[in-house]
């Protein structure tokens, strides 16, 4: 999930998720890039999840530059 609370739309390309098992975790490839101005994307996420309450690592660009960041697992 993504949230913009900014005042213009931003575009996530090149996600690349991992668990904390080290198994890559994949995004379908039709997914929208853009989460738009005051708004929230969400994105379905495929693999082998880790449980509820863990996180996974997120890494890719955006308009604002680089991503990599830890992610919270909410649901699975």
């Amino acid at each position: 999930m993504a949230v913009n609370d900014g005042g213009r739309h931003d575009t996530v390309r090149a996600i690349a998720l991992t668990g904390s098992d080290g198994g890559a975790l994949t995004t379908p490839a039709s997914t929208s890039p853009y989460v738009l101005a005051g708004q929230t994307s969400r994105w379905a996420v495929g693999g082998r999840m880790p449980a509820a309450g863990s996180s996974v690592h997120m890494t890719g660009t955006s308009d604002g530059g680089a991503l990599d960041q830890a992610v919270p697992v909410t649901t699975r």
